[in-house]
């Protein structure tokens, strides 16, 4: 989807296989022509067949990190039971606002007609920055025929993987695993907080629980949050992947086990 030929040079001795991905569905010659990054979502549906001989998947957006492997693990067994694993925006510390409720219901008007978004009022929505599904799962095509049908609606104006994913979900009632929001911890909806007895990034609220997948979604790239150590000294930390270590120096975490490899 663009990776610099040092960054193939990187990646290729730790990887089975990488893949440049066509244009599996139907869109607009300027999409295809100006807009080729795209494809990371129309090529969502098609990722078994992209990667085949794998009995079960696991997509990851490229805006998360991993902190915490039980997240993987549950993703995994959700998509054993030939259920869709993925998680709602829905835990208590969330906060939408009126931009993002508009940003679904557009989505969905512009691919499946204003009547069919009204179904925001009723269903949970699913983000698919996190997804384990089974190979033979039937999603996959249906998650294919509605994108199809969503692009054909708007013309290719709008490129969303995320409406005919819960529009084929809602329609069919296709088999779901919903995970818990620290399996997909959507920044955008709230920021986490840290633990300062481990240096790990944590649910703002009560309990307070782990974040297995922090998903820096929307604008949340480069958030900060403030850290305060035992001397009452706080600073401002990036909650991307590389903050992990200054946090922890900062509260002098430095006696603790090293940890394995994330």
């Amino acid at each position: 989807l663009g990776m610099s030929d040092d960054s193939i040079a990187l990646l290729a001795p730790r990887v089975t296989a990488i893949v440049r991905p066509g244009w599996d569905l139907r869109v607009s010659d300027d999409v295809a022509e100006n807009k080729p990054y795209l494809r990371a979502m129309t090529a969502r549906p098609f990722i078994r067949d992209y990667f085949p001989g794998y009995e079960l998947y696991l997509w990851l957006d490229c805006d998360l990190w991993v902190q915490n492997r039980d997240s993987v693990d549950m993703a995994f067994r959700g998509a054993k039971l030939h259920q869709l694993a993925i998680a709602p925006h829905i835990h208590q510390s969330y906060a939408h606002a009126a931009a993002a409720h508009a940003w679904r219901r557009n989505g969905l008007r512009a691919y499946f007609g204003r009547d069919f978004s009204r179904e925001l009022l009723t269903r949970p929505y699913l983000n698919s920055g996190v997804i384990g599904l089974a190979r033979d799962a039937p999603h996959w095509g249906l998650w294919a025929e509605l994108f199809q049908v969503g692009l054909d609606a708007c013309s290719s104006a709008l490129v969303d993987d995320q409406a005919p994913l819960n529009f084929a979900i809602w329609r069919s009632n296709l088999s779901l695993q919903p995970l818990p929001g620290t399996a997909n911890w959507l920044c955008h909806l709230a920021l986490p907080t840290v633990d300062v007895t481990t240096g790990r990034l944590c649910e703002p609220h009560l309990p307070h629980g782990e974040i297995g997948i922090l998903h820096m979604s929307g604008k949340t790239k480069r958030p900060t949050i403030p850290v305060t150590n035992a001397d009452g000294e706080t600073r401002e930390f990036a909650v991307d992947f590389r903050s992990r270590g200054p946090i922890r120096s900062f509260l002098d975490l430095n006696h603790l086990e090293p940890e394995g490899n994330p």
